[in-house]
């Protein structure tokens, strides 16, 4: 008897959050470029033989409307009803999926079909493996066999899914580090950067057009970049700092680091929804008071990457995903929480280039404005 060739299921999960502001809505719109360029991507590997399914699980009809042909659409339940490990399981069951590729929607702004096609590979190997872009929480992941899923007890959120696999046995593999594939998009200062990036797919590039306030971050996304590629200037990055890009910094600019890296993690380790976070640089902003705090920043370096979820977390006070948003654009009178719109206002008087955001802001993102700094400064030969 021969043997039977895997089920191949790409699973893209995009949906959730309540819409009530611009920001919000703006990056919504954003967020649907990028699935569907995504979509598009894995269509094209569906179409060359590498998958046997595309999925998008959304609760969102308008993105549903639009998906390229050869993806189905499953409906999740809005809101608080849903639960991704249960989701997920149920999803590889009713696909009968031995192969799968999960992500957000976005998760991958920069992947084109051989980014999708490296995991897949990764992931063929022997014995039971899970392949992941990230070692802490991964935004991309594949696994085999994938009927486990159905079986251990996934957690609620998707960060968490990497650490689950690997306690269940199976071989973690990592992908080769890289601007590409580690940037993603949760935040309007992500949402600006990936503006600018000539890898953008034609839908995102449409998407971020004509938004308002993307001008004011692209603004200060090139000026750190300026920095970056300046000899002794000086960055601080505060948050979830991962040790690849410093590590790339180091080995290709000339910029001086001032690194405080704390709580890698936090949400894939439960730490934040258990109200376990503690951030170092939050007790020092909580003991100097916000004007202090900035004006002590600007005695100390030329630049700021601020993670400020650490520091939301850090407080343990429920914040809209409004105010969040309007955090990182600035827009501090139209915060509601107190505490929050007197740190933005600070922030934003700072005479130093200085940007708000998540994860992403000192990882991949990050990446993404030192390679843009050694494009400038090393144009290539020709």
């Amino acid at each position: 008897m021969g043997t039977v060739d895997p089920v191949r299921v790409a699973f893209v999960f995009e949906g959730g959050g309540h819409v009530g502001t611009a920001v919000e809505e703006d990056l919504r719109q954003v967020r649907h470029g990028i699935a569907l360029d995504t979509l598009g991507a894995l269509a094209a590997l569906r179409a060359a033989g590498d998958l046997d399914r595309v999925v998008l699980v959304t609760d969102r009809g308008a993105l549903a409307a639009r998906v390229p042909p050869g993806v189905e659409v499953e409906p999740s339940p809005a809101g608080a009803a849903f639960h991704f490990g249960r989701a997920l399981g149920e999803l590889v069951r009713r696909h009968g999926a031995d192969l799968a590729l999960v992500l957000g929607g976005a998760a991958a702004p920069l992947y084109g079909p051989e980014d999708f096609r490296r995991f897949l590979h990764l992931v063929s190997g022997p014995g039971a493996t899970v392949v992941q872009n990230n070692p802490q929480s991964p935004d991309v992941l594949a696994f085999r066999p994938a009927a486990v899923a159905s079986r251990l007890d996934l957690p609620a959120s998707d960060n968490a899914v990497g650490h689950v696999l690997t306690g269940a046995g199976f071989r973690r593999v990592l992908v080769e580090n890289s601007a590409r594939v580690n940037f993603d998009v949760d935040t309007p200062t992500d949402a600006a950067l990936l503006a600018d990036e000539p890898g953008a797919g034609p839908l995102t590039r449409r998407a971020c057009a004509g938004v308002p306030w993307m001008g004011g971050l692209r603004r200060r996304l090139a000026a750190v970049s300026e920095l970056l590629g300046a000899d002794g200037s000086e960055l601080a990055l505060f948050g979830r700092v991962g040790p690849p890009v410093t590590s790339y910094l180091n080995m290709h600019l000339r910029c001086r680091l001032r690194v405080f890296s704390e709580e890698r993690g936090m949400r894939a380790l439960g730490r934040e929804s258990a109200g376990l976070v503690v951030s170092f640089m939050g007790r020092c902003l909580d003991a100097l008071g916000p004007e202090a705090f900035f004006a002590l920043l600007a005695e100390c370096c030329d630049g700021v990457l601020f993670d400020s979820r650490v520091l939301m977390a850090h407080w343990r006070r429920p914040l809209s995903d409004a105010d969040r948003f309007q955090s990182d654009i600035g827009a501090f009178t139209q915060i509601g929480d107190e505490r929050l719109r007197a740190f933005t206002a600070q922030a934003f008087a700072s005479p130093l280039p200085l940007l708000l955001g998540g994860h992403s802001l000192v990882y991949g993102g990050l990446w993404l404005l030192a390679d843009r700094a050694l494009r400038r400064i090393r144009p290539p030969c020709g």
